[in-house]
């Protein structure tokens, strides 16, 4: 008799430590799946855009470890079991996906198949050959399909940050460029000539500091007044780096004898304005042009911090060479 019930005893310990041990594991299969649906829903903090292609015929497993090694999923294989349950089918292309967009987001999106687009900055000063090195480098754009279509509107080519689609075209990039300019313009109640923008694009090249700019502008407009050359070192910089292959570095430094290269685009030879815009200015430096600091100065340097000092006179001028440059 005691045999017996130390026995059933011993079952009815071990039928509870199984029953406790089950419940312990589905306790644990329940916390990891809320875990991994809090993961799946939580974007990074951290903002990066990461290139990913997806052949054709590659398994789903293998694009889901290197989404992991990019930082855009957390977990393969319960990213694997999300799209088995919810029916989604992995689309071969091109994407460019944000760490700050939840794995979820992301896996719909590389779904869907859905065009991507990239952010693109371009910056205040650059020329139309910059415009184009950086969506050949992208693989977006030619380097000269995209000089061929944007060159005649160079200055009106707004620098801003984009989103621009991967498949996409010369024209379309250059009307969303001159719509923003256009946008520009109508918030700023402004109508720029010609003239305003081919001074300004020179003014965006020279000012360093947004103090400096509608000075800079009254010193050219001095000038021009009095028929006097504008010897602008940007303008003979753009002179010579014209016709360049797309890895070329513009706005390099001149060297001694630079200024005597012979073209229109050249102010040390010739007086008045280049024949066309040298760059795409901001908006601070069309309304700086616009509404020019009124002012005696002819002359001025930058010292070695790209500060502007300005002079009434070539003797002022010289001081201030011996004072600032060193």
């Amino acid at each position: 008799m005691f045999l017996k019930n130390l026995l059933f005893r011993f079952k009815k310990n071990n039928f509870n430590s199984k029953k406790l041990l089950f419940g312990v594991i589905i306790l644990v299969i329940i916390i990891y799946l809320i875990i991994e649906i809090v993961n799946l829903n939580s974007a990074s903090k951290e903002e990066t855009q990461v290139y990913f292609k997806i052949e054709k015929g590659q398994k789903s497993l293998d694009i889901l470890d290197r989404l992991v090694k990019k930082k855009i999923i957390r977990n393969k294989y319960f990213s694997y079991f999300y799209i088995k349950i919810t029916g989604l089918s992995i689309q071969p292309g091109v994407y460019y996906l944000n760490t700050n967009q939840s794995p979820k987001y992301n896996l719909q999106t590389i779904s869907k198949g859905e065009v991507s687009e990239k952010k693109f900055t371009f910056i205040e000063g650059w020329r139309v050959e910059q415009y184009a090195q950086l969506l050949d480098q992208e693989g977006i754009i030619d380097f000269e399909n995209f000089i061929e279509t944007a060159q005649k509107h160079e200055s009106k080519l707004y620098p801003d940050t984009y989103q621009i689609a991967i498949k996409t075209t010369s024209q379309i990039i250059v009307d969303k460029l001159l719509a923003n300019y256009d946008q520009k313009m109508a918030e700023n109640k402004i109508n720029p000539s010609a003239e305003d923008l081919i001074l300004a694009s020179i003014v965006e090249r020279e000012a360093k500091f947004d103090e400096d700019r509608a000075k800079i502008a009254g010193v050219f407009k001095n000038r021009l007044k009095i028929g006097m050359a504008l010897e602008a070192d940007p303008t003979v910089q753009y002179a010579q780096e014209n016709n360049q292959k797309k890895d070329f570095e513009y706005w390099q430094e001149l060297a001694i004898g630079d200024i005597t290269i012979n073209s229109p685009f050249n102010t040390y030879k010739v007086k008045g304005l280049p024949p066309a815009p040298i760059c795409n200015p901001s908006i601070k430096s069309i309304l700086a042009v616009i509404n020019y600091e009124k002012n005696d100065y002819f002359y001025f340097i930058h010292d070695s911090e790209g500060k502007a000092h300005f002079a009434k006179n070539i003797t002022e001028h010289n001081q201030n060479k011996q004072k600032y440059i060193q």
